[in-house]
């Protein structure tokens, strides 16, 4: 032990001996030594390591917690991202605009809102609809006439402000329009020639109204002339007058109309003005209808106004023409011998000469030419989160009678009412819905047309989604009339599978009987909702049933897709036939065979007690019904996310067309099928360059070589179509599908799928507007209406009514039918070229 001790201390002067030349190097080895040794001194006796150490801490620690709060973060961003749910797209979309509200919930919420008996405010659906009815009736009865000459201010302002308190945004357009007719005096009077005698005044009022009667195109006047019988007015009828010797010149016509006639009462007015009629005085015979206690009806009168092809083939008539009643008239016709002895006006009521020369008509009419109105449109907007198209509700305001309850605009109250409830519950729609007040539609939808081509009041390249008609006169039966858009087939028929009926209301209970039970199957429908909705229609219980079954039980479900000539006078005709729109037009029509009641036009019979007291509509079933089902369409419409038209239907429908137009000119075709079609009429168009790649092999193009092309591309388009249909379903599918966070790349790819597939669908139908460079090469000019499917046939005077009788089969594909009609070879020609490139432009976007 001494030893070591020894041996430690020699060691260390050695060790002092090193450290002291170490310290000797440094310039401040003094300071270096006393910094620690004070710091030992006042400190706790810390070795300098110590200290050193103390000195950086701070910073260690700050760096540590900072490292740890990161790991502790990402660690619940890892835990979050792992139990995260799955969502689809369109989840997020709507999560995004904050609508947690889902398809389902919002149609059944509305369903609920606008239920039979379902109270809101106190008043139930049924008292909400006979309050705007009694309103609407209250209104138009403070006017004798109801359209743009009358200057309703009272009915605009009444609109407008109900618009407002539905809480849409609304705006008004007016447009001054000059020279409207308003009737001011009318004269009707049985005279003796001889003596100038009175021998009888007719009335020219209905019972109980100011009303007069009168026609909107009527023209001012005084005749004093002999007249003559003319059966229905048609060009046979004259005819068959001057082959016996008949003298029309001069003189005034009475003619028994019908209704739904396909001849117009302007257009006879033209007919009548042709042969040299001097006054033309139209009637109805109701009592040939046949309806128990419609003898009142005697005393209605009829009015009519120009369609919508009217302004456009002819010139509006330039003689006196007034409509009266048939008891206002029965003096007047009872003059006429009462024996017809020649077989050829045997089927006429009445012989076309009276029994006495002495006797004539004093027929007076006088308009205000000089009056100036306003028309407005009042406009609703709901504002929708895509922005790629709209839905238009739309139903015409004016009349010409003054107790008109207007049954469309309370339909479009009440769907307006409801979509607001909806809005309170958080529902936004995917895209913007417009409800429009329209003006002027008696006056030959001049409303309608000013719209439209005001730019800023609207943008006519903005894509519409669907028109949706509403007629003013929307109940006037129980028989459920559908006009359609081939693309909306499916849908109107799915949608009306979820619209209840009670199987007590009056309107079910005159359905014909018939042997179908259990669950009806639609065999024209696709199930292909993606709400997981039963396809199956049963009914709701034992008390109800659904629309669906009401109009399968009625005929079949039928849905008229001939359009253009079934809306010559209403304002959807403006947007289909001019801004070719795809549209839908829904009413309840009056089947005389059914029905208790005949409605009449125009007539001031056609009221709010119509409705009710001659069970038409007592319990309000009917507009109810409407409200649901449009309500339920537009919703429908608006949260699909892709476009929900169906190509297939669209293409299946013009095959159709085009098979029916070449089976009903076989013959004429058939003549012409070898005649070469000459070079400068195909040179630029795609039909020359696709037959030379289709049939190399022919050299001069004849007329059966366009046939056979165009079919061929409607063929191929048709079969383009299923596959056109199941991809759109598909993009729509992924839509709705939920995937896990870090597949956001796929929904992104999806996105993208559906943009395309809705800006080629909601531009398909634009395809088929006729421009410019179509009017030009066709060489006939530019029309106002410029669609190249539907068209409004033109009026020609010297056809006859087997001619004018089938213009609903010549609303489509109008242009060429009318080219062959009038056996113009070159000009079928260029409609053949001008169809197949226009669909094959619709071909490019399948």
């Amino acid at each position: 032990m001494a030893a070591e001790l020894s041996q430690r201390q020699s060691v260390a002067p050695e060790s002092q001996t090193e450290a002291t030349a170490l310290l000797a190097v440094s310039p401040n080895s003094e300071e270096t030594i006393n910094g620690p040794q004070q710091d030992d001194l006042e400190g706790d006796g810390s070795s300098k390591y110590g200290s050193i150490g103390y000195s950086d801490s701070p910073h260690v620690f700050t760096r540590r917690f900072w490292w740890f709060c990161s790991l502790g973060l990402a660690a619940l961003i890892v835990l979050q991202l792992t139990f995260l749910p799955r969502t689809s797209l369109s989840r997020d979309y709507r999560r995004y605009h904050g609508i947690h509200l889902t398809k389902s919930e919002v149609k059944r919420n509305f369903l609920v809102f606008a239920g039979i008996g379902n109270s809101h405010g106190s008043l139930t659906t049924e008292q909400h609809i006979l309050k705007w009815l009694q309103t609407f009736s209250k209104i138009h009865s403070e006017s004798k006439i109801n359209t743009l000459g009358s200057n309703n201010h009272k009915l605009t302002s009444f609109v407008e402000s109900q618009f407002k308190q539905f809480g849409f945004k609304t705006h008004s357009y007016s447009y001054d329009v000059p020279l409207l007719k308003v009737p001011e005096s009318l004269e009707l009077t049985l005279v003796d020639s001889k003596s100038g005698r009175q021998l009888y005044i007719a009335k020219l009022l209905e019972p109980n109204s100011e009303t007069p009667a009168f026609h909107s195109f009527g023209a001012n006047g005084t005749i004093d002339s002999d007249y003559i019988y003319a059966n229905s007015g048609d060009t046979e009828d004259y005819e068959l007058l001057v082959k016996h010797g008949f003298e029309i010149a001069k003189k005034v016509v009475i003619v028994k109309t019908e209704l739904n006639s396909n001849i117009s009462i302007a257009e006879k007015v033209q007919i009548a003005q042709k042969f040299g009629a001097s006054a033309f005085i139209n009637y109805y015979d109701f009592e040939s209808y046949e309806k128990a206690n419609e003898k009142k009806l005697d005393w209605a009168i009829s009015r009519s106004s120009l369609g919508m092809g009217s302004l456009l083939h002819f010139h509006t008539p330039k003689i006196v023409s007034i409509p009266v009643s048939l008891n206002a008239l029965k003096p007047i016709l009872d003059t006429f011998k009462e024996t017809i002895k020649n077989d050829d006006f045997s089927d006429w009521d009445f012989h076309p000469l009276k029994s006495s020369n002495n006797l004539h008509l004093h027929l007076s009419t006088t308009f205000n030419g000089q009056s100036k109105g306003k028309a407005t449109n009042i406009v609703g907007t709901l504002k929708g989160i895509i922005n790629d198209g709209d839905i238009i509700i739309a139903s015409k305001r004016d009349s010409l009678t003054s107790s008109n309850p207007s049954s469309g605009h309370a339909v479009l109250f009440e769907i307006m009412r409801n979509y607001q409830r909806l809005v309170k519950l958080g529902w936004k729609p995917l895209r913007n819905i417009k409800f429009i007040s329209w003006d002027g539609s008696s006056d030959g939808m001049i409303g309608s047309q000013l719209f439209v081509n005001d730019t800023v009041a609207f943008d006519a390249k903005r894509p519409i989604l669907s028109y949706i008609n509403i007629d003013g006169d929307c109940i006037i039966g129980s028989k459920l009339h559908v006009d359609s858009n081939p693309f909306f087939n499916h849908i109107l028929k799915l949608t009306s599978k979820f619209v209840p009926i009670p199987k007590g209301s009056t309107s079910y209970k005159n359905l014909p009987e018939t042997e179908t039970e259990g669950i009806l199957r639609d065999l024209n429908i696709e199930d292909d909702t993606d709400d997981e909705e039963p396809f199956e229609d049963h009914d709701y219980e034992e008390n109800y049933t659904t629309l669906h079954r009401y109009w399968m039980k009625q005929d079949n479900g039928t849905i008229n897709n001939v359009l253009g000539q079934e809306l010559k006078f209403s304002d959807a005709g403006i947007f289909q036939n001019h801004l070719v729109v795809p549209l839908i037009n829904i009413r309840f029509d009056n089947d005389i065979k059914r029905e208790s009641s005949v409605y009449i036009p125009n007539s001031n019979y056609y009221s709010l007690n119509w409705l009710t007291d001659r069970h038409i509509d007592t319990d309000l079933i009917l507009h109810g019904l409407l409200i649901r089902y449009i309500g339920l369409l537009g919703i429908n419409l608006s949260e699909h996310e892709v476009v929900d038209y169906k190509a297939r239907s669209y293409f299946d429908f013009i095959r159709k067309l085009l098979d029916s137009f070449f089976g009903d000119n076989e013959q004429i075709l058939d003549e012409w099928k070898n005649k070469q079609v000459g070079q400068y009429l195909l040179s630029k168009w795609s039909i020359f360059k696709d037959i030379q790649r289709s049939y190399p092999e022919v050299e001069d193009v004849r007329l059966k070589d366009l046939i056979a092309q165009i079919k061929l591309l409607v063929k191929d388009s048709y079969n383009d179509t299923i596959a056109t249909d199941k991809y759109n379903k598909h993009v729509q599918s992924n839509l709705i599908k939920d995937y896990p966070w870090y597949s956001y790349y796929k929904k992104v790819g999806h996105f993208s799928q559906f943009k395309l597939a809705n800006y080629k669908l909601l531009h398909w139908e634009k395809n088929l507007k006729l421009d410019t460079k179509d009017y030009q090469y066709l060489g006939v000019n530019e029309s106002f209406y410029s669609n190249l499917l539907y068209g409004v046939p033109g009026f020609d005077i010297g056809k006859n009514s087997t001619y004018l009788n089938q213009r609903f089969k010549l609303s489509t594909f109008t242009g060429l039918r009318e080219s062959v009609n009038e056996k113009d070879y070159e000009l079928t020609v260029k409609w053949l070229v001008v169809l197949y490139d226009k669909l094959r432009n619709i071909n490019w976007l399948l």
